[in-house]
Order: structure tokens, then C-alpha cells, then sequence
């Protein structure tokens, strides 16, 4: 059978065939090659210490290997078996959680935060369960509060994380517009802990993740001995640094989860299949709901949605300290790829975009770089901020340049307003206001949108 028969077989089925199997193994060997080079220029580049990359296709895994090195201090070699954090990708963890709990009766996607937090401040009393699902509930993100940062290491319990954030003014009304949110995600994860009368890891590993038999998903506390776990690092100049401490119980149901790059292809078809939850929960999951104000954002819940030339993609990044990890399902494709890197960067992401393109026999859209005016540039020079994201637009060496998004990149010009990273082309950047100066900048992902306001 031909590649594409195969994979459009297989989706139905959910299950290749021998016959498919022998049909593929050349190209499927061709495109183990290339991720197996891909991978190795990626360590040699120093870009990270090490990398892990499962793929799963028509219903199985047909591609799993790591590179590199978990453990730089001890040597250790990394395995597909290799523990990395992964982040926010555990949003879609206790977004499953929490539509577990719906279809058991025990909660309304339409319950008021008051329900559970009877002493919430007026402004946030009715903020919905949805709402908290699907980052549109205007609740402070306790991650830009300014002092956090000097606490994030420290093991602050549930009402000490809750009095961090439950006094700061509200983003926005409720429902009116979306802003990705911890803060949100974390009340969740209180509130699967209030309804049920587990703890929150508990309650996963009894619901979600032992019937799936997830063996190497799970809660990643600083104090737990987890075997094969791999620690995290930052690039420095020439090598690596150890990550910055965090006391993982601070991100708790918005980023607490250690998992294999296996597991997340196992535990992404068992969402799908209906194994986890029904499949119409598993909509609204992958559903992003329109907002008011008009504006658009590709968010559901716990997951996003977008396309990759022309192909559909369900995904989700996880970024915490020292560690980067994506998880893409590509569902009219019958694919999924999964990429764990054990650095604080965007390294998972741009990893993740090739191997799918490489996989699905795409080339992604050229990236023009068409020439800006002296206007041009006078219009969106300057500095943008958004609590306590910043980001600086400067001209430098005959080019745009962004800082504050990642590492300093080139802006490059794709005409009619839209602007990319270059280091980053799935991020869009548009300048808004007036002809002479623009008064904010927003930035665009699959997720959905950020918009932080120009300085004076």
C-alpha cells in the first residue's frame, strides 16, 4: 500500500497492518535517518544536553530513541525511558481530571469559584470552572507577580500559593478575554482536591494514569526518588548550568508532571480513543470557544489547536526550570510526536516542527524578509510590556531585533502587518495603533494571543 493509503488506513483502524508495516519500513527507516541527524546536530550545537523524540503512527509507536546525555555531572547517557519535567503540559492532565468529574456528576463546567472558595474576593467570585479551563478567566497569573520569583524554591502550601495570587486585581471581567493563567490551573488542581478528598496526584494516578499504564507519568516532587529522572539546565556561554530551584508543588496542576516522551504518545491515544474521558468531552477539550470582544484564540482546554501547513494539529508546550517539552497530535495524520529536551529554551518546539514536517512530507511556508522603512522602523522601535513580561523591539546592524520573547532574534517582515521570529517561526508579532507609532504589540501562537502595551 502507498505511505498516505497506509496512514488514512490506519486512522480508521487505529492499527497497521503487517502489510503496511513492510510497505513503509524504507521510508520509515529514511525518516528514523534523518531525526537520528537531526538529533545529533542538535546536541553537537550544544543547544541542549539532551533530547528524547517518540512518534506514533496509525495507532503504535514506530520511532523511539534519545540522545545526548540526562545526567551531565554523573554521564549519564539519556534512554527513551528517561524521566524529564514536562511542564505545562500537565494541563491537559488535570483538564482530563476535571471532565472526569463532570461526567461523574460531581462538578459543572458552569460552577462558580464561590462554590468551592467561599472567601474569594468579590472581583473573582464568578469566574467559571471553564473559564479557569480555558485561560478567559482574568485571574492574575502568579507567575508575573514580581515577588514570586523569590519564592518559587520554597515548599509554600495550598493557602500560601492561594494568598499569593487571590488579592491581585483582575486581568480582565470575566469571559471577556483570554490570557494564559497558572494561577487558574492551580485552583483546579484545589478544586479536584475539595471534590474528591485526594490529593491531587492521587486522584491522576487512580483515574488517569494506571489504567493507561502510564508507569513513568507522574507527580514530580523535588523530594521523590524517581528512578532514570534527568535534572535540568540552562545554556550559558560554551556550555550548561545547573536550573534554577523550583519547588515543583508551586506549579502543582498547571505543571507538576514528570512523564517519558513514550508516555505521552501512549497517554495522547488514550485521550483520543475515549479511554481517558468520552469523546465529547475530549471536544471541548480541542474546541476553542469564540470570545466576545471578537478577537480569536486557538485554546481549548488544557490544549491547543492550530494547523501546520495546512495540517491540523492538537498540541501543547511545556516550559519550567530547566526543562522544555511538546506534544503534537497531528489527528487527521494519524501522528503524534513527542519531544523532551532537558534545557529552559524553545529547543522541544523547534524540534517537534521539523520532525512533524519531516513526517507528514511538508515544507513549511518560506519565511519572507521583506525590506521595512525608516517609518516602518520608527513606528515599532521601543519597549512593550505586559505585567512583568517585557519585550524590546530594537534596530540594530541594519535589522529588526525582538528581546524578551527568548534569545535576541531577527524580526523579519512577511508583509501586510505580520511579522515572525526567525528563531521561532510559529510566533507571529503585529504591531497595532496608529500609522506613526504603534501603541502595543501582540504576539500570536497556536495557544493564542499576547498583547503587551508600548512604554512611553
Amino acid at each position: 500500500m502507498r505511505w498516505t493509503t497506509c496512514w488514512q488506513f490506519a486512522t480508521v483502524t487505529m492499527a497497521l497492518s503487517a502489510e503496511c508495516l513492510a510497505a513503509q519500513a524504507p521510508r520509515l527507516a529514511r525518516l528514523a535517518a534523518r531525526i537520528d541527524s537531526g538529533a545529533r546536530a542538535l546536541i553537537a550545537s550544544k543547544a541542549t544536553p539532551s533530547v528524547a523524540v517518540a512518534i506514533s503512527r496509525g495507532g503504535r509507536t514506530v520511532y523511539s530513541k534519545a540522545f545526548g546525555k540526562a545526567d551531565l555531572e554523573q554521564n549519564v547517557a539519556a534512554a527513551p525511558t528517561t524521566v524529564y519535567r514536562i511542564g505545562s503540559i500537565t494541563k491537559q492532565f488535570t483538564a482530563a481530571a476535571i471532565l472526569s468529574l463532570v461526567e461523574d456528576g460531581r462538578i459543572s463546567l458552569d460552577d462558580q469559584l464561590s462554590k468551592f472558595f467561599p472567601d474569594w474576593p468579590a472581583a473573582g467570585r464568578g469566574v467559571t470552572v471553564k473559564q479557569l479551563l480555558n485561560h478567559t478567566s482574568g485571574i492574575r497569573d502568579y507567575t508575573v507577580i514580581p515577588r514570586w520569583p523569590r519564592l518559587m524554591a520554597l515548599p509554600l502550601p495550598r493557602d500560601s500559593m492561594l494568598a499569593l495570587f487571590r488579592d491581585e486585581p483582575m486581568d480582565f471581567a470575566p469571559g471577556t478575554d483570554w490570557r494564559y493563567d497558572n494561577s487558574g490551573y492551580y485552583l483546579l488542581g484545589v478544586i479536584i482536591e475539595r471534590v474528591t478528598g485526594e490529593d491531587y496526584a492521587a486522584y491522576l494516578g487512580r483515574r488517569l494514569l494506571r489504567p493507561l499504564g502510564l508507569k513513568a507519568t507522574q507527580y514530580c516532587t523535588n523530594s521523590s526518588l524517581i528512578p532514570s529522572r534527568a535534572p535540568g539546565y540552562n545554556v550559558v556561554a560554551g556550555g550548561f548550568t545547573n536550573a534554577a530551584p523550583i519547588n515543583v508543588d508551586q506549579a502543582f496542576a498547571a505543571g507538576a508532571l514528570c512523564s517519558t516522551a513514550d508516555d505521552l504518545l501512549a497517554w495522547t491515544r488514550g485521550l483520543q480513543g475515549g479511554r481517558v474521558i468520552t469523546p465529547a468531552s475530549y471536544r471541548l477539550m480541542t474546541t476553542p470557544i469564540p470570545l466576545p470582544n471578537g478577537k480569536d484564540q486557538q485554546y481549548g482546554f488544557g490544549l491547543g489547536v492550530g494547523r501546520l501547513a495546512g495540517h491540523r494539529v492538537i498540541s501543547h508546550n511545556g516550559g519550567i526550570n530547566g526543562f522544555n517539552a511538546q506534544m503534537a497530535n497531528y489527528p487527521d495524520d494519524s501522528l503524534i510526536v513527542a519531544v523532551l529536551v532537558n534545557v529552559e529554551s524553545r529547543e522541544a518546539d523547534r524540534f517537534e516542527r521539523m520532525v512533524s514536517q519531516w513526517a507528514l512530507g511538508v515544507l513549511e511556508e518560506a519565511l519572507k524578509n521583506l525590506a521595512v522603512t525608516p517609518d516602518d522602523i520608527a513606528r515599532v522601535v521601543g519597549r512593550y510590556v505586559q505585567a512583568e513580561t517585557s519585550i524590546e523591539v530594537r534596530f540594530e546592524g541594519g535589522r529588526l531585533v525582538v528581546a524578551g520573547l527568548e534569545r535576541p532574534s531577527k524580526l523579519l517582515n512577511q508583509g501586510g502587518g505580520d511579522f515572525r521570529l526567525e528563531s521561532s517561526p510559529d510566533l507571529h508579532v503585529r504591531f497595532t495603533g496608529g500609522a506613526l507609532r504603534a501603541d502595543a504589540l501582540v504576539v500570536t501562537t497556536a495557544a493564542g494571543s499576547l498583547t503587551l502595551t508600548r512604554v512611553p
